[in-house]
């Protein structure tokens, strides 16, 4: 709904660079940033850059482990394994964007947890298809990590300001 509005207003361009800041790569270089991106016209307006789900990440596994692993129920995953680092990332937008105004669009926690369950019970073995078994998971740690909202939203705060960071339920 968000990105119909976008693509609606005449002074807004809206790209979907902001993944940049949850990659490995991504330097804290902001002219790093800018020379990956130098396609983006200049707009009259507001350009915006926006990713979706920045604060659901993944579970940093070895390179070994294939897609099915990360839907095997009663994974013992430490919290370090978690990506990514939301403050990293509000860091690299920092760096990069001094001056950004963050918009942060969160669901119904129950609601968004419900939909990553169903979105992902497709991958769960057969007989372990539970919500407990989801959330032992790999990708289920992934999400209730992520589900964390208030750290995300104070992270952006402390970084840009309360001015600069608005949270849309």
């Amino acid at each position: 709904m968000v990105r119909s509005y976008f693509d609606l207003h005449p002074d807004i361009l809206w790209t979907r660079h902001g993944g940049y800041f949850l990659q490995a790569h991504s330097s804290s270089d902001s002219t790093d940033y800018h020379n990956n991106f130098v396609d983006i016209p200049a707009t009259p307006g507001c350009l915006i850059d926006m990713y979706e789900g920045i604060a659901l990440g993944m579970v940093r596994l070895s390179s070994t482990t294939d897609f099915q692993n990360f839907f095997l129920p009663n994974t013992i995953v430490d919290r370090s394994a978690l990506l990514p680092d939301i403050k990293m990332v509000a860091e690299r937008i920092k760096s990069a964007l001094p001056n950004a105004k963050i918009l942060l669009i969160i669901r119904n926690q129950v609601d968004w947890l419900r939909s990553c369950y169903t979105h992902l019970l497709r991958w769960l073995p057969p007989g372990h298809r539970s919500f407990y078994d989801f959330i032992t998971t790999p990708y289920g740690k992934c999400v209730l990590h992520a589900g964390h909202f208030h750290e995300t939203i104070h992270i952006y705060q402390d970084m840009f300001g309360n001015d600069n960071v608005h949270i849309i339920l």
